[in-house]
């Protein structure tokens, strides 16, 4: 039975922005396999021509079992087209992430939809009519759930090979606390505060603990320094828990391997049990990603330092999910390619390589 193409495009739009892949290649897949039908077709069930075992195999993943929980995603369930659309956007965003690590470079349409149907390929002339076919709905659709999921979906980017020295959630996270800015600092209110530029990576650590541990009434001290915006207490704690000597210069190296190691490590032990694929609980593990970055908001929206020196959430609770599951599938795909469990958590962060 045919699906009605609006209501399909829109369901898309979302699950493809909280996991940050292509809204346009899922409804093209659709097409091009089902001609977006909820029936059983050669290829398989419902819109994306799933095989009962591979669904199976798919819904028993760790990665999907708390949405298998929430939305009735059962093995007997494989023909209904929504829990298709949220299994698929989950399957597209690992094939991404695996995509990437074995060719080093961006890629295509064509090259994902051939690394996920290696026994049915298709041509790129195919999959452009396809594309082509299903950009009206899915430009509606955008339109119609708004510019905040079309700025999680124009994010992808990062999935692509696009990621700097932080990786996905390091990146989204410098962004948003310091504009990706190594020497940004302010002095006890949130932003950059005024006073001329500082060169933070040319200052040693033990210099820059003596300048943030002038008086809060000093005009000249220094409170939250660097890409991720380490304050006082959180500069101590980091420095004595990785060794970090008072003569090492506080240079980019080091500002990734304290987010790394530390801020979203060792420190954050709940959302990076979730990255690995220890637990399953995405609000809990968002939860304390805010904790530790005022900017990044809690489940639901909302700084957890509200009413603190300025502080408020600067991305939205969908952007911040998205970041978090996105990690989450690059971390499998780096342990598929036979890392260990510490190797592929330094490898999300390029910086460190």
């Amino acid at each position: 039975m045919a699906i009605d193409p609006d209501e399909f495009a829109e369901f898309v739009v979302r699950r493809a922005a909280l996991r940050r892949v292509w809204p346009e290649y899922l409804a093209a897949v659709a097409r091009v396999r089902s001609d977006i039908s909820d029936t059983e077709t050669p290829k398989g069930f419902g819109p994306f021509g799933l095989k009962q075992e591979r669904w199976d195999a798919e819904i028993k993943d760790p990665e999907l079992s708390q949405i298998a929980a929430m939305e009735a995603v059962l093995p007997g369930q494989i023909k209904r087209w929504r829990q298709q659309v949220t299994v698929f956007a989950v399957m597209t965003g690992k094939a991404q992430a695996a995509l990437v690590l074995k060719s080093g470079k961006d890629f295509s349409f064509i090259e994902l939809y051939n690394a996920q149907w290696p026994d049915e390929q298709i041509t790129s002339a195919d999959l452009d009519k396809a594309l082509k076919a299903v950009e009206p709905s899915i430009t509606n659709a955008l339109a119609k759930v708004g510019s905040d999921v079309q700025a999680t979906i124009d994010s992808t980017l990062v999935l692509a090979g696009g990621d700097g020295a932080g990786g996905i959630l390091g990146e989204m996270v410098g962004k948003i606390e310091s504009k990706g800015d190594y020497n940004a600092f302010n002095r006890g209110t949130a932003g950059v505060s005024p006073g001329g530029p500082i060169n933070l990576v040319g200052m040693t650590i033990g210099a820059i603990k003596v300048e943030q541990g002038k008086a809060q009434n000093d005009p000249s001290r220094l409170f939250a320094v660097g890409k991720y915006q380490i304050v006082p207490g959180t500069m101590k704690e980091t420095v004595e828990k990785l060794g970090v000597q008072d003569n090492e210069l506080y240079a980019p190296g080091l500002q990734e391997k304290m987010f790394r190691k530390y801020l979203v490590g060792d420190k954050r032990k709940v959302l990076k049990s979730y990255i690995m694929g220890r637990h399953n609980d995405l609000d809990l593990a968002q939860i304390d990603l805010a904790n530790e970055f005022a900017s990044v908001p809690k489940p639901g929206g909302g700084s957890a330092h509200a009413g603190s020196g300025g502080n408020a959430a600067l991305i939205t609770s969908d952007k911040a999910r998205a970041a978090i599951n996105a990690e989450r599938d690059r971390f499998k795909a780096l342990r598929d390619t036979g890392k260990s469990e510490d190797a592929a958590w330094l490898a999300l962060s390029p910086g460190l390589a």
